[in-house]
């Protein structure tokens, strides 16, 4: 069996509703975080996928497939943002 790793994932991101430049750099910094977070996540559930083949649960294995594709457009998307952002 595959073992997994625990971590802690603190969520509590402070921000405030101005425009300023300091504030854009905050952004940015999270999304850049968030990108790699989510990359991150993507190996572990390819691991999984991996796993599950392994015990003949194909089927887990293709939904686990799907969740990554799905992992995979949204870091698109964030690293998209991430460019904007820096132009």
């Amino acid at each position: 069996m595959h073992e997994f790793h625990e971590h802690e994932h603190n969520h509590d991101h402070g921000h405030s509703h101005g425009h300023s430049s300091e504030d854009e750099q905050e952004t940015m910094a999270l999304i850049h975080y968030m990108l790699h977070h989510n990359e991150h996540h993507a190996q572990e559930l390819g691991d999984m996928a991996h796993a599950l083949r392994d015990q003949g649960k194909e089927e887990a294995a293709k939904l686990l497939d799907d969740a990554i594709k799905q992992y995979e457009a949204g870091n698109q998307l964030l690293g998209r943002v991430f460019e904007l952002l820096g132009e």
